[in-house]
């Protein structure tokens, strides 16, 4: 009997070879992106609680006055022993201290900033995976270091260099009185522990070597990171109350707090450029890929269940037929599972196959390490048997309730209203969907563009690159000198538009932007009021400032004002608006600005408009001249550079962008499905429309026009859903472009065209139909 049933579904699958087809190609489709999702998902939250070995950690920060965010790091690591020596809830505290290592005593040898000093408890808080040796052994013992396998092969060439030496250089800090001196010393390390870092967790370090007690107090201009361990009875917000309200003398300058250590990973940076202990990725980049992989689910689901649905329907009567001919209910409900089954199974082990080929691309594309094991590993199996065991069951589920409920005269009879409303609201669900997608992203597209091209002469404006820092200082300026020869560049600055630093004054922090006499010029800045620096040593001591300053200082007659930051007094002599310095979704933060002669120390030019090539291959003709040999210059423009600060929302926007082109894809595909089943259904009916004098455009619409209807009102639904949703992503943003109804008639009228031209070819194609040939 089992033989039967299968050649009855591979008969099926041949006759509806359309119908098969579109259904293969929706659930590899939407299997291959859900499974990807959901994988990334899963291996984002593995790297959040991987490597946890107490359940009651944080991380401590502090928050001083003039800080705008609280701070991961320390300049010491005396909060730390403070915290345990003055409140028993403390029952542990580990300190991490970064370090400057050198592999080399040449000069021109970077610095290797992956490396820590930590104290030997570590492993009381992380329990890190080893390929061999004993962690806390290596850091309780001087002179013995642990390495990464990462590291271990970028620096030997093998994955486990347990017992080789390395020679390391770092800074001792000696204070003489006036200011720190900085002191290489070189001493011979062994390798005594390797750490496997093949799965990634979220710490982020090359070098552990054990951080002795007596130095964990000490300043050395480098950042300390502190965790403490809880007693388990005590929580957090109680003890930060305890804390902040007792005003013990070493805290009262300050606020700390307290970051549970497994919400470490999924934080946003606060800071433009980030790099330190701890990895961190965005959680509602996490959270859209979740979200997108069930959209996309919903779709892929709802385009098989459609496809299933009208094939299923067009066979009652065969069902029927089957009822009569002695087949049991329970066989048929077997058949109808197999069926799904083993579209599903095939379309799986498909998705696998593009799985394995487009890992290295997702990889890059969203910034991951995922590697095809990550299928197998932890809930991942779990959660996709689940995702398949509902693509499997919810389709037959609607033809075996209608076979259980119906009697065998009904199912002969094949008289089913609601089929049409059922498949009505798949197809608006599905393109409700595929709108808020498109039109979401629309909008995205819109506020990146802006946000790249926020600045005047975005595209124009060229900083040069890292090959003017590798010569001497006299070669650099008689290059800089010449650059005047080339007709294309029409402005030179040395200033960035960036702040160069921040200072704390009066209880704030303030920016800092150092500016030549071309700066505002070239940058295209208006004062509000005031003048410009004046000549001479003078320009030295003024400052403009920009409205936030004078907000946050209460000065409403600003010009003559003074400030001083450190030994410096500045007079303030202009005033200009706010204006986008780097990150548009950071806080508009007070900025003063001064005069120096060489700006920032950055080269920049400003180019005629669509003369980049030139200018690039004279700059570099005249670079050979200058300083034959030297590193070839690259540039970058000012709108590649806010491209960089917005790496995350560009993400956003590209994982956005192609699942939106999917949902489309799978939308069109169903909708075709059931064009041609709509066809086919109703041939006789077209057939006697014609005979009756109905023309062939006529009949056109006639089909379309239900289909038409369908997709009006998806995007009625849709519509307001994607302006929500592109309102509250655009609250993230202090300058936004404002969001226009043009891309919301465009993705309309696109979804009605997509629609129709997907009906209309079988509409036509029917319209055109002999009647003699169908009714006969």
């Amino acid at each position: 009997m089992q033989n039967v049933q299968f050649k009855i579904i591979f008969r099926g699958w041949i006759k509806n070879k359309t119908y098969t087809l579109i259904s293969l190609i929706s659930l590899i489709t939407g299997i291959t992106c859900c499974t990807l999702l959901v994988t990334f998902v899963i291996h984002e939250y593995n790297i959040a609680h991987s490597i946890l070995n107490s359940k009651n950690s944080y991380l401590v920060q502090e928050q001083r006055k003039q800080d705008v965010h609280p701070n991961d790091a320390f300049i010491s690591g005396e909060s730390g022993i403070q915290l345990k020596n003055i409140y028993p809830e403390v029952k542990a505290y580990c300190v991490f201290r970064n370090e400057h290592l050198l592999f080399s005593e040449k000069a021109e040898e970077p610095d290797y900033m992956d490396a820590y000093s930590v104290t030997p408890n570590f492993t009381d808080f992380f329990k890190l995976p080893l390929l061999s040796g004993d962690l806390r052994k290596t850091l309780s013992s001087p002179n013995e270091i642990a390495v990464t396998r990462s590291f271990a092969r970028q620096q030997f060439g093998i994955a486990n260099p347990i017992g080789k030496s390395l020679t390391l250089g770092r800074y001792i800090v000696h204070f003489d009185g006036e200011k720190n001196i900085y002191k290489k010393i070189f001493e011979p390390c062994t390798i005594t522990t390797v750490i496997d870092d093949s799965q990634k967790n979220f710490l982020h370090f090359g070098i552990l070597r054990g951080l002795p007690d007596e130095e964990i107090s000490k300043v050395t201009g480098f950042s300390f990171y502190i965790f403490i361990e809880l007693s388990s009875k005590v929580t957090a917000p109680n003890f930060l109350t305890k804390i902040n309200d007792r005003n013990e003398e070493v805290f009262k300058d300050r606020t700390i707090y307290l970051k549970p250590v497994e919400q470490l990973y999924f934080s946003k940076a606060k800071y433009l450029y980030e790099d330190g202990l701890i990895f961190k990725r965005d959680p509602s980049f996490v959270y859209l890929g979740m979200g997108v992989a069930i959209l996309i689910f919903i779709i892929a689901c709802f385009n098989h269940i459609n496809i299933c649905l009208t094939r299923t329907i067009q066979q009652l009567k065969t069902t029927g037929i089957q009822l009569i001919s002695g087949e049991s209910k329970q066989g048929i409900r077997k058949q109808l599972i197999m069926e799904t089954g083993l579209l599903v199974m095939f379309s799986f082990i498909v998705s696998i196959g593009i799985i394995h080929i487009l890992i290295p691309y997702f990889n890059t594309f969203i910034t991951s390490d995922l590697c095809l094991s990550d299928l197998y590993a932890g809930y991942t199996p779990l959660v996709l048997i689940l995702l398949l065991g509902t693509i499997i069951i919810i389709p037959p589920l609607y033809v075996i309730l209608k076979i259980n409920k119906n009697s065998l005269s009904e199912i002969l009879k094949n008289e089913n209203k609601q089929k049409t409303i059922l498949i009505r609201n798949i197809v608006i669900t599905q393109f409700t969907i595929s709108i808020i997608l498109t039109t979401t992203v629309v909008n995205i597209h819109h506020q990146m563009d802006f946000a790249t091209h926020c600045r005047p002469h975005a595209n124009e404006i060229l900083i040069l690159g890292w090959g003017l820092y590798t010569v001497e200082d006299e070669t650099t300026k008689a290059f800089y000198d010449q650059l005047s020869s080339i007709p294309e560049i029409t402005h030179r600055t040395m200033s960035a538009i960036t702040q160069n630093c921040t200072y704390g004054l009066d209880n704030m922090s303030v920016d800092c932007t150092e500016a030549d006499l071309s700066f505002f010029d070239f940058y295209d800045i208006q004062l509000l009021e005031g003048r410009l620096f004046s000549p001479g040593k003078q320009g030295l001591h003024e400052a403009i400032v920009n409205e936030t300053f004078l907000k946050k200082q209460g000065i409403t007659e600003p010009l003559g004002k003074t400030f001083q930051i450190w030994d410096e007094t500045y007079t303030i002599v202009g005033v200009v608006a706010d204006y986008p310095r780097d990150k548009l979704t950071r806080e508009i933060t007070p900025l003063f600005i001064r005069f120096s002669d060489t700006g920032s120390d950055r080269h920049i030019i400003r180019i005629q408009p669509g003369t980049r090539k030139i200018v690039e291959e004279k700059i570099n003709a005249l670079w050979k001249q200058v300083a034959p040999g030297a590193i070839e210059i690259k540039t970058c423009s000012l709108s590649e550079r806010f491209m960089e600060f917005h790496e995350e929302e560009l993400q956003v926007m590209k994982i956005l962008s192609i699942f939106s082109y999917i949902s489309i894809l799978l939308a069109g595909l169903g909708l075709f499905g059931l064009a041609w089943f709509s066809v086919e259904n109703r041939r006789k009916e077209i057939s006697l429309r014609k005979i009756n004098g109905a023309s062939e455009n006529q009949i056109t619409v006639l089909l379309c026009a239900r289909f038409i209807k369908w997709i009006l009102v998806a995007f009625c639904i849709g519509a307001p859903i994607a302006y929500y949703c592109s309102v509250q992503w655009l609250t993230q943003f202090v300058y936004k472009n404002e969001i226009s109804p043009v891309s919301f008639i465009f993705i309309g009228i696109a979804a009605v065209v997509i629609g129709t031209l997907t009906v209309a070819w079988q509409a036509f194609k029917a319209s055109r139909m002999n009647p003699v040939d169908t009714i006969k």
